[in-house]
């Protein structure tokens, strides 16, 4: 097909317009991706940055209250940074044990 002179092209400006726009979709969907996966990532890492490791628990021991006493064998002082009472198993009523591994069960 010949190109007339003093013509100008017939433009198809539908076509151009849709493909920008289609350009321009898929760009911002790929921006967006990458944020929200980096976002993800540094909020894992956040959050998982001082958790202990699963080795360390096997020998943990939880800080317990020191009680000072006197020449009479009364308590004169606790020393704690947090107070905890160990509580023997047996103690524990069968109700609290039934509700925590329902409670975990459930998830």
């Amino acid at each position: 097909m010949a190109i007339l002179r003093g013509y100008p092209r017939p433009q198809f400006p539908g076509k151009r317009r849709r493909r920008r726009g289609l350009r321009f979709i898929v760009w911002t969907s790929l921006v967006l991706i990458v944020v929200l996966l980096g976002s993800g990532a540094y909020g894992f890492y956040r959050v998982t940055r001082n958790l202990p490791q699963i080795s360390s628990l096997k020998d943990y021991q939880p800080s317990i209250i020191t009680t000072l006493y006197a020449d009479d064998g009364s308590p004169i002082a606790e020393y704690y940074l947090e107070r905890r009472i160990v509580v023997p198993m047996e103690k524990i009523p069968q109700t609290l044990i039934d509700a925590f591994v329902a409670a975990e069960d459930s998830r």
